[in-house]
């Protein structure tokens, strides 16, 4: 039961952070709002990492955990970047389907096997978010645009938080 709680205390924290650097990056720059969202995670792992790893973790996972962040960094620069410039409802559900579809993708790569249920259960979540942040928006080619911008950082963002 508490990792129910913390998946969706996590959860919350998630759309709660990337709602508001949403907002944030649509009247500062993309870039300021980036580093500012890096430097407040960096100082949180920072005063929590002592107390949640024992023993001290090794120079590799060190190194791991500083690919991860840089990888997560790009991701919330093009998401925001993709808020900026396009819908939520196009960057943010399509930086979720492409970092949990570049997630499984590697796995697979990597070698792990996924039983028949979890296939099938990847395979009906990746539309399934797409088809529930799909709404009417405007038409016309500003909107056309947008969201192909959208699609292409909100793909990028999904990459960048997959590594």
């Amino acid at each position: 039961m508490l990792a129910v709680v913390l998946a969706l205390m996590s959860a919350l924290g998630y759309g709660c952070s990337d709602f508001a650097a949403g907002l944030a990056s649509r009247r500062a720059g993309v870039i300021q709002v980036t580093l500012m969202a890096s430097a407040v995670s960096a100082v949180l792992v920072a005063a929590v990492l002592p107390f949640a790893a024992s023993p001290a973790p090794s120079t590799a996972a060190l190194a791991w955990g500083f690919g991860a962040g840089a990888g997560g960094t790009l991701g919330a620069f093009a998401l925001y970047l993709g808020f900026r410039l396009a819908a939520f409802s196009v960057a943010g559900p399509i930086s979720a389907v492409g970092s949990a579809g570049f997630s499984v993708l590697a796995g697979l790569l990597l070698g792990e096997r996924p039983s028949a249920l979890a296939l099938a259960g990847i395979g009906l979540a990746l539309p399934a978010i797409v088809g529930v942040s799909a709404g009417g928006g405007d038409s016309g080619e500003k909107a056309a645009v947008a969201d192909w911008r959208g699609l292409g950082l909100g793909l990028l963002a999904g990459a960048g938080f997959a590594v």
